[in-house]
């Protein structure tokens, strides 16, 4: 991908190369954007001339994208996966990784609204004290450095 296009992203050639890589875990229409960006350097108005929609709406998905895959809160589950059970991480799934709100999880799960929230919660929680306890044992690595791949 040309530096120009990289800029317009506001990623480094490095964040693409994990953008690339976490774009394994989305699902095969949000996949299929994501390669034709970083890999094929396709521009939003021309995905979205194929998609019979507008420019606008390819570019906001992408940047809802790129923000999910960037952000690394599903990754962390997977690493520590020890710590969640089968519903949390599904949820997790879902929630960070495809971006589904906690209505479409509550219902997708058959817990309340209210449930949902509970969950949500403590997959905050837990996700904090990991975070806590990788700052003081990393002493000052980015968590975007520790979540390129699943290794602890």
């Amino acid at each position: 991908m040309e530096k120009g296009k990289l800029r317009r992203w506001f990623c480094s050639p490095e964040r693409v190369d994990m953008l690339r890589m976490r774009s394994a875990l989305l699902g095969v229409r949000d996949r299929a954007m994501v390669e034709l960006i970083f890999r094929g350097g396709y521009r939003p108005a021309q995905i979205a001339k194929a998609m019979g929609t507008q420019p606008s709406n390819v570019t906001r998905r992408i940047g809802k994208i790129v923000r999910r895959l960037a952000g690394g809160e599903y990754l962390t589950c997977l690493r520590r996966r020890d710590l969640f059970n089968e519903t949390e991480l599904a949820a997790a799934r879902d929630f960070y990784l495809h971006g589904r709100s906690l209505s479409a999880i509550a219902m997708k799960y058959g817990l309340s609204r209210y449930g949902s929230r509970q969950l949500m919660s403590s997959l905050e929680a837990k996700l904090k004290r990991i975070a806590a306890e990788n700052a003081a044992a990393d002493g000052g690595r980015k968590e975007w450095q520790r979540s390129w791949t699943l290794e602890k």
